[in-house]
């Protein structure tokens, strides 16, 4: 072959490759800016162009995955969940019939990465254990040949973590066994790996970052950077900016005290586009669950003075008295959630009948009537 010819195909080949990982990160842009349709074509497009090529079905599964959280309910779940698993199936079974190459072996350890998630949210431990094995076998085998291959530190992240802050007993023992140990430090740095050098995983790795930081690390100043960072790349994608405020209010009310909170609730809500009870509700339990009392319960006044009229509201603070001993006060505001139930228009019929009925068990239990005779 003459060295031109050769010359003219690395050339080719390097600017097919360059237009493939634009169009990879193209998708990987809509799938984070909340433009699923966007998303979706291209991978239609890249999938009729390339039917072969197990990555366009490996680029599915982070689509199905983060939609749930990134359009409101405009996407089924269930069938979001179900088509993940189908994705990576197929994805497996693309990678598995070509040569077994580093990319391939990427796809591969993705795709039962998913489905360890797919059986866990089943309840599938067996599933789940096997999934789980193949997932880290073919992610070591990705980083024993490159070890900057560094999209492939996200699922030992996921692993190790979950293992370190979620597993006990026999669950653990299984993931011991495949030799997860539950190094939460470690999870972190690989976290951060991702996030920083990644490629097609790089904003998976911020977002699961982000997250770890605010529900289990409890590190807001960690937390704030991240959110912002993943709110200024994506700007259409309402989720994070939501994110992004409410890691900010915490933090704020982590520096200057809920006091200071309590009294400037009413413009910190307006910043912070506080446009329904969730933040205020979960950060009530989050202090409950630290047996915090006191902090528990005053934020969860703040809310029902922010949202006189849901009556979920009312039966959290309830129960904020009730953990603390405070039996009179858990009594009285069970009785306010329980009147304000049939008028409440934010939630469901199936919440409503199960908060009305968790009203009435716990008012039994406290040897008290519904209403005061």
């Amino acid at each position: 072959m003459r060295k031109s010819t050769i010359i003219f195909i690395l050339i080719f080949s390097g600017l097919v490759s360059g237009q493939t990982e634009g169009v990879d990160q193209q998708i990987l842009f809509h799938i984070f800016n909340a433009e699923w349709q966007k998303a979706d074509s291209m991978l239609d497009q890249q999938t009729k162009l390339d039917p072969e090529n197990p990555k366009y079905y490996a680029l599915r599964l982070p689509y199905c995955f983060y939609s749930r959280y990134f359009h409101n309910g405009a996407l089924n779940n269930d069938t979001l969940i179900q088509q993940m698993a189908d994705y990576a199936h197929k994805t497996i079974e693309l990678a598995e019939k070509q040569e077994i190459s580093i990319d391939n072996k990427f796809y591969l350890s993705s795709a039962y990465g998913y489905l360890t998630r797919y059986h866990i949210r089943r309840g599938e431990i067996w599933s789940t254990y096997w999934a789980a094995h193949a997932s880290r076998r073919y992610a070591q085998e990705v980083l024993k040949e490159d070890p900057t291959y560094y999209d492939a530190y996200l699922t030992l992240a996921v692993m190790e973590y979950f293992t370190a802050v979620q597993l006990s007993g026999f669950q653990a023992g299984l993931a011991w066994v495949i030799g997860m140990m539950g190094d939460r430090e470690r999870a972190l740095e690989y976290f951060s790996w991702v996030a920083e050098y990644g490629s097609l995983c790089r904003n998976e790795g911020l977002f699961a970052l982000t997250a770890l930081y605010r529900f289990f690390e409890t590190d807001y100043d960690r937390a704030l950077p991240l959110a912002e960072k993943l709110h200024r790349e994506f700007p259409n994608n309402n989720f994070l900016l939501n994110q992004y405020r409410e890691v900010d209010f915490v933090r704020i009310l982590e520096l200057h005290g809920i006091e200071f909170v309590k009294d400037h609730i009413d413009s910190l809500a307006v910043a912070h586009n506080i446009a329904n009870p969730g933040l205020l509700n979960n950060l009530g339990y989050r202090y409950l669950n630290q047996q915090r009392f006191t902090d528990a319960i005053m934020v969860f006044q703040m809310n029902i003075d922010l949202f006189p009229e849901v009556a979920n509201g009312y039966d959290s603070l309830a129960e904020g008295y009730m953990t603390s001993g405070d039996d009179q006060n858990a009594i009285k505001y069970y009785r306010i959630a329980y009147e304000k139930l049939p008028a409440d228009t934010t939630i469901g019929e199936e919440f409503r009948e199960r908060l009305k009925e968790g009203i009435e068990q716990r008012l039994s239990d406290l040897g008290a009537p519904l209403t005061v005779l």
